[in-house]
């Protein structure tokens, strides 16, 4: 979004202040939305939210959900596990940072709504939101989303292909690829790889701000893990 903007002559100081302020923006939220006693929210619950929100999503929706222990698998089923719900708040008005950084996105959301009519077209016309005055916010959510689909498909390519036929740490195929990442063994790239691996990627898709950083898993499906080994 960042990149977008500069190429639009726009400034985004929340979503600047995001990138290079995110554990404190994220212990602001946990303090802000937690309830005083029990279950507190945590860094993926403040994740989620702003990835919502940069896909249209509303803050309404996130604190139901987190009140439910609702979620959207990947191939989109819906589900409520009520041990991972949190005792928030659903009437809790926004923080302050998360109010300026949804102003930011919903012009952004809207200028590329407005610049992609093709788009528009392919993601919304015969999908049942024709209509592009009673079904606008529902198309300004689903062309937001193909197009952030579309770049960061492209971005992790580029990685992808750059691991595999540059730096060659990974056989084809011989990976997990999601969304704005890719798995690989924790051991196999070095800072220099990794910088050279962002060079690339910057040269290739021609956005300057891109960064992949090396991130630990948030949790490990061990007995997954070992049923494969098994198999």
């Amino acid at each position: 979004m960042v990149e977008l903007a500069y190429r639009n002559q726009m400034d985004l100081p929340a979503y600047s202040k995001f990138i290079s302020n995110f554990d404190d923006i994220v212990s602001e939220a946990i303090d802000y939305y937690s309830p005083k006693e029990g279950k507190k929210i945590t860094k993926s619950d403040v994740k989620q939210l702003f990835n919502m929100t940069i896909y249209g999503g509303l803050h309404s929706t996130w604190l139901k959900n987190l009140n439910t222990g609702t979620y959207q698998t990947l191939d989109e089923k819906i589900i409520v596990d009520k041990s991972i719900a949190v005792d928030v708040d659903v009437k809790k008005k926004p923080f302050q940072f998360y109010i300026d950084f949804k102003k930011e996105t919903d012009v952004m959301i809207t200028k590329i709504y407005e610049a992609n009519k093709a788009i528009q077209d392919l993601v919304c016309v015969g999908k049942g939101y024709d209509d592009p005055f009673k079904d606008e916010n529902a198309r300004k959510r689903r062309v937001m989303s193909y197009c952030c689909g579309v770049m960061e498909n492209d971005i992790t390519y580029y990685a992808y292909k750059f691991l595999t036929e540059k730096a060659k740490i990974i056989g084809v195929g011989c990976c997990d690829i999601a969304f704005d990442g890719i798995t690989i063994p924790s051991s196999s790239i070095t800072d220099k790889l990794m910088s050279e691996m962002n060079d690339y990627v910057r040269k290739k898709t021609d956005f300057k701000r891109v960064e992949f950083v090396s991130k630990p898993f948030d949790s490990v499906n061990h007995e997954i893990i070992e049923e494969r080994k098994n198999q």
